[in-house]
């Protein structure tokens, strides 16, 4: 597992440098074996202040990336979503990519090494009265019989980009 940790850790360096993308830190909470739950994004502006970085706030287009290394092999994952008053569960499903809609956040999902790369990317429509709330949560359940084995519980950081793409290069 520290083998696979350590390539991630030079993947995300890489993405960062390459891509223009910047750092922003869930707090994870496990919801049983096979879920796990990001929230409280936030953003170092400098050291030791920290501000909030909630996903889509002000319409901004931002995709975040996420690495959940598992025990076992998901069939579907059901993904929820929390964006204001919006409350949605979609599950992502297929032969390869996997991709959904909740909230009007695109989740998609893609397996690597002993896990997945998840991302949640907003739209660019305003919040407020009829728009797009900002990102609170969000929650992976990767179904029964698998286990979530990383990240730990606590805080976890993550890439932003202006989009999925970025993210990706």
């Amino acid at each position: 597992m520290r083998t696979s940790l350590m390539i991630w850790a030079s993947m995300v360096v890489l993405m960062v440098v390459g891509a223009g993308c910047y750092e922003v830190v869930y707090t994870a909470e496990y919801k049983g074996a096979s879920c796990i739950k990001f929230e409280d994004a936030m953003y170092e502006v400098e050291p030791d202040v920290w501000v909030e970085a909630c996903l889509g706030e002000d319409g901004a287009v931002e995709a975040d990336l996420f690495y959940v290394e598992l025990d076992g092999s998901p069939e579907a994952i059901e993904v929820s979503v929390k964006a204001g008053k919006c409350n949605e569960t979609v599950t992502l499903s297929g032969d390869n990519d996997w991709t959904a809609v909740a909230c009007a956040f695109t989740i998609s999902a893609s397996p690597y090494e002993d896990g997945w790369i998840l991302a949640v990317q907003s739209d660019d429509i305003e919040g407020g009265k009829g728009g797009t709330a900002a990102l609170s949560n969000v929650t992976f359940c990767f179904g029964d019989g698998v286990t979530v084995t990383s990240p730990e519980e606590g805080d976890v950081p993550t890439l932003r980009a202006e989009e999925e793409e970025d993210l990706l290069d």
